[in-house]
C-alpha cells in the first residue's frame, strides 16, 4: 500500500509537468489552488463526534491544466489514540484508531456568474486503516487488531464562491465504489498458541460525503 501512495503522488506531480509543458499551447497561466476542508477544524472544537457525512480529506491541492480542466489531489486521515483505566484497578485498555486516505482526480470546471462557479469529475481513492484495541490485565494482553485497506473511486460534484481573486469557498459532495481487505486478529501474550490469526474479509462499500464540507482555498 505504501507503494500505491506513492505512485497516485508520483502520477499527479507527472500530470502537472504536463500541464506545464502546454503551456506554449494553451494561452493561460499556469496556476495552483490550496484548499484547507474547514469542517475538521470546527468539529475538533465542537467536540462533534458523529462525522461520518463528513469529507475525511484534510487538504486538496488543485493543478489547473486548462481555462476549464484541473486535477487533483486530496490527503487526509486522522490519528485517535487513547487509554481507558477505571480508578482503583490495574486493567488498562489501549485504543489506536488511524487511518490514511489519498484520493487523485480529474475535472472540468464551469463558471455560473462573476462569483460561482461548479467543478465536476472522477476521483480515484485508497484507503488505509487500523482499529486496534488491546486489554492489559497485567497477567495477559489481548490484542484485537482490525486493520486493512481499500481502492476505488466515484464522481463528485463541487461549488465554489469566489469571495476576492486569491480566496474562495468550495463545498463538495463525492459518491465513492471502494473495494478493499480487512484483516481481523485477536492475539494472546501469555498463550500465543490460543492467538486467531486467520481471518481476512474482502469489503464492497459505498461511501457517500453531503455538501457540508467547506473547504477554504488559496489560488496562486
Amino acid at each position: 500500500m505504501n507503494k500505491l501512495f506513492v505512485s497516485i503522488i508520483v502520477l499527479f506531480l507527472n500530470c502537472s509537468l504536463v500541464g506545464q509543458s502546454k503551456k506554449a499551447h494553451v494561452e493561460v497561466e499556469s496556476k495552483w489552488s490550496f484548499g484547507v476542508n474547514t469542517n475538521i477544524i470546527l468539529t475538533s472544537l465542537f467536540k462533534i463526534e458523529d462525522n461520518k457525512i463528513y469529507n475525511p480529506y484534510i487538504i486538496d491541492i488543485r493543478r489547473i491544466l486548462t481555462p476549464k480542466s484541473f486535477i487533483t489531489l486530496g490527503i487526509g486521515g486522522h490519528n485517535d489514540n487513547k487509554v481507558n483505566q477505571l480508578d482503583g484497578f490495574a486493567d488498562k485498555t489501549f485504543f489506536d484508531d488511524w487511518s490514511i486516505s489519498i484520493r487523485l482526480g480529474y475535472g472540468m470546471e464551469k463558471d455560473l456568474n462573476l462569483f460561482w462557479k461548479v467543478d465536476y469529475g472522477i476521483h480515484l481513492v485508497s484507503e488505509m486503516f487500523a482499529n486496534n484495541t488491546i486489554q492489559d490485565s497485567g497477567f495477559d494482553k489481548v490484542s484485537d487488531i482490525n486493520q486493512g485497506f481499500s481502492i476505488g473511486g466515484g464522481p463528485f460534484l463541487s461549488f465554489t464562491y469566489r469571495i476576492i481573486d486569491k480566496i474562495s469557498l468550495r463545498s463538495e459532495s463525492a459518491f465513492y465504489y471502494l473495494r478493499g481487505q480487512t484483516n481481523i486478529a485477536k492475539t494472546f501474550e501469555t498463550v500465543p498458541e490460543s492467538s486467531d490469526l486467520g481471518n481476512r474479509l474482502i469489503t464492497n462499500s459505498i461511501k457517500t460525503y453531503l455538501p457540508v464540507n467547506i473547504f477554504l482555498t488559496y489560488h496562486f
